[in-house]
């Protein structure tokens, strides 16, 4: 008799994982600034500016500052000066696209290189990146 398809007796476990901890949500009066940041791609607007658009570099400060974030817990985020994470005070400057999201949103932004800069939102320990801006065009 085979084996496919039936339900195991038990799982190990060590592959269980509440999902709070997977999703990084704060509950039961946690406070979200204490776990660990990660950024998500699901709102990402790549009409306003591709990564196609930005040169081997930049991408490479991309990439060592998603690492950065994905190490720190909020908390850590907001108090690092390489990544200077604020509010947009200004979010009339953001691209259209936003109009897409909820107006009660508080969009910021995070530090890339001098002039490049990310910006999305946060909801609970996830960033979702919108738009790259690698010219620091968007609220200059």
């Amino acid at each position: 008799m085979s084996n496919k398809g039936r339900i195991p007796k038990s799982i190990p476990t060590n592959t269980l994982t509440k999902k709070k901890d997977v999703l990084g949500l704060a509950t039961d009066g946690e406070n979200s600034d204490e776990k660990n940041a990660y950024i998500a791609l699901k709102y990402y607007d790549k009409s306003y500016e591709d990564l196609s658009e930005w040169q081997r570099e930049e991408l490479k400060e991309l990439s060592n500052k998603i690492d950065l974030i994905n190490k720190l817990t909020w908390s850590q985020v907001k108090r690092n000066s390489s990544l200077r994470y604020e509010d947009v005070s200004n979010a009339n400057k953001l691209p259209v696209s936003k109009n897409l999201l909820s107006e009660d949103i508080t969009y910021c932004e995070m530090r890339i290189t001098d002039k490049a800069r990310i910006f999305g939102f946060r909801s609970n320990s996830i960033f979702f990146l919108c738009w790259l801006d690698r010219n620091h065009k968007i609220c200059s």
